[in-house]
């Protein structure tokens, strides 16, 4: 074999390489990333629900989640306390999938391009609808979404399925958005707890108010002589009307023993 004339061996029949370990397959892991669940790993269903980081779920899973944790426990899914850690994903669904059921469920509503992990897609954090990154970078300075136009700002995109710094960048974005809202959470209540003492004070006053004496015109009762309700018979129990000034006994209510 070779030197012969016959045949010229090549170097990997003369030399034995190492062989290459089994390669995962890009393209497959790629694939899951926007078909399967980040959590159960299931094929995605709507209704499907995404974090601030960017990972796509089936909105039952994140509530076996939430219901019992142990269930994924092992899952990166600690940041998750609550539905309101997440949000509904709102899709244009693709209509070439009468035709060819294969392809790729969601769209870009703006540019048509397919959500199959060949460009980045972003989502909006206000309102959920989901566009290609390509055709949201398109609009510059935008302050509403142009599908469902509610307010929304550049500032507000989410990249799905980022990874490296980028991951990180959303990461610390997430927990700057969490402390603002614990801020904004304690200046209402320290404003509602301001305008409840303010209110105290007057609610005291009228208080006081209703425990002062009744006028009768505009002066007050001095004696029960001067009470226009009381008769002359209760009037007469007492010193002060004229009969007991001018009697030279003592008045059987307010005998006297020193009385001569």
């Amino acid at each position: 074999m070779g030197n012969d004339g016959g045949s010229i061996p090549h170097r990997s029949e003369l030399v034995k390489t190492k062989q290459k370990g089994e390669q995962k397959d890009k393209a497959c892991a790629k694939a899951a990333l926007w078909n399967n669940c980040s959590l159960s790993e299931q094929l995605l269903q709507e209704p499907i629900v995404s974090d601030q980081l960017g990972k796509l779920f089936n909105k039952e899973s994140i509530l076996e989640f939430l219901l019992d944790k142990e269930k994924y426990a092992s899952t990166n899914v600690g940041h998750i306390k609550n539905m309101k850690d997440v949000v509904q994903l709102k899709f244009r669904k693709n209509p070439e999938l009468e035709d060819h059921p294969t392809a790729p469920k969601f769209i870009c509503p703006m540019s048509g391009i397919e959500m199959d992990g060949t460009f980045r897609f972003v989502y909006l954090l206000n309102c959920g609808c989901v566009f290609a990154e390509k055709a949201i970078k398109q609009l510059n300075k935008f302050e509403a979404c142009v599908e469902c136009g509610k307010s929304a700002t550049p500032a507000d995109t989410i990249v799905l399925n980022c990874s490296g710094e980028e991951l990180e960048k959303h990461r610390e974005k997430m927990e700057e958005r969490k402390k603002n809202k614990k801020k904004k959470k304690h200046k209402i209540e320290e404003t509602v707890t301001s305008k409840v003492e303010t209110k105290k004070p007057k609610v005291a006053e009228k208080v006081i108010e209703k425990q002062k004496p009744e006028k009768s015109g505009s002066k007050l009762k001095k004696s029960i002589q001067e009470d226009p309700e009381a008769s002359s018979a209760y009037k007469s129990l007492f010193n002060t009307c004229e009969a007991a000034k001018k009697q030279k006994k003592a008045h059987w209510v307010t005998h006297n023993p020193m009385y001569y």
